[in-house]
Order: C-alpha cells, then sequence, then structure tokens
C-alpha cells in the first residue's frame, strides 16, 4: 500500500494572539536568558531583539522581571497602546 505524503507547510503562515517582547539592545538577550521565568516562557528567538513568548506564563514572568529590576512596558488593545 502506497503511503500518502504530508502536505507542506502553506507558504504563508499566520499567528494570532502571539505575544512579542522587543529589547532595545541586543545583549539584553543573554541577561534574560539567566532568568528561569524568561526561559519557561520563550517559544522562539526571532532575531537578538525579539523573541515570542508564551502568553500564559507572562504574570510569573512580569514579576520575575521586576523583581530582576526591568520594568517593561506593556502594548495591549486594553490600554490603546
Amino acid at each position: 500500500m502506497a503511503r500518502i505524503p504530508p502536505k507542506p507547510e502553506p507558504a504563508v503562515l499566520l499567528h494570532e494572539n502571539v505575544t512579542l517582547m522587543e529589547m532595545d539592545r541586543p545583549g539584553q538577550m543573554e541577561e534574560l536568558q539567566a532568568l528561569p521565568a524568561f526561559r519557561a516562557a520563550l517559544v522562539k528567538i526571532l532575531d537578538p531583539c525579539t523573541v515570542v513568548l508564551d502568553g500564559r506564563r507572562l504574570p510569573e514572568l512580569m514579576a520575575s522581571l521586576r523583581k530582576h529590576g526591568h520594568n517593561p512596558r506593556v502594548l495591549s488593545e486594553e490600554n490603546g497602546e
């Protein structure tokens, strides 16, 4: 019996409700990777200053960031930014 080959990935892939984190300098990525909460939330590194995060882990990540002296600005539909 012949196997059916898997369908190829679509040429365009759209992700809804993605949580991005942007850093203003590449060195911050290394600093943040030392935090267990950041590593747990990390889904994908897009470039040296941009990552995709698991939005379900944001409360723990935000608490860890604040504990370590970071105060990220959060942009969302709710706050109009």
